[in-house]
């Protein structure tokens, strides 16, 4: 199981603005990534090496918005893994996400990170009081209440979300996916095994 080496920086709504001003001030450029070293899977000798998708949005390190399609169909991909395994991750936003890249700069494989508010399907949260609930994270973290996967997909679409940001063709469908993926009641949420977990993503491949 992978985890963080470093402290977030903060969530979504933050990142947005910063990605924004990035835009705005230094147009489309590219620099080295800075890839941060994972362990790698058991009984393998190899570490993986892996840019932080926070750098790859900022800094652009993409070549096409089939780049970012694709980083966001192999996260969901990623996630229904996670509960396939009955594990409700509890924290995903967009620096708890990496990507392993290949020759050519083009996502290979995604990782989810940090598994430290990680909680096995039908597990707790302490309740806790916030009058600034963060999007990202499902009712159920603040109530106590017990998880389940769906409460995953706030945290999943606003991820998702973030990464459209930097697209110019699918402003409906990012609002779409933010509605779907934060309603308050679980049975009204797609889930990972769903199509409508990513919506429109795959249909605006050509």
């Amino acid at each position: 199981m992978l985890r963080s080496t470093r402290a977030g920086e903060g969530g979504p709504p933050q990142f947005r603005e910063r990605a924004r001003d990035d835009g705005a001030s230094r147009g489309r450029w590219r620099s080295p990534a800075s890839p941060r070293l994972l362990p790698g899977n058991p009984g393998s000798r190899h570490d993986v090496l892996a840019t932080d998708l926070i750098d790859i949005v900022q800094k652009l390190l993409f070549r096409d918005e089939r780049d970012l399609l694709t980083i966001a169909l192999q996260l969901t991909q990623a996630v229904r893994e996670l509960h396939q395994k009955g594990v409700v991750h509890c924290d995903l936003k967009p620096d708890n996400v990496v990507v392993q890249m290949d020759d050519e700069g083009r996502p290979q494989t995604v990782h989810v990170i940090d598994f430290g508010l990680a909680r096995p399907f039908g597990g707790k949260h302490k309740p806790r009081k916030t009058l600034r609930p963060k999007e990202w994270y499902c009712r159920c973290y603040y109530s106590g209440d017990e998880l389940c996967l769906k409460c995953d997909m706030p945290g999943l679409g606003s991820t998702i979300a973030y990464l459209m940001e930097v697209m110019h063709k699918i402003p409906k469908e990012r609002r779409e996916i933010l509605a779907m993926t934060s309603e308050p009641d679980h049975d009204q949420r797609p889930g990972t095994e769903h199509p409508s977990a990513a919506p429109s993503l795959t249909a605006t491949e050509t």
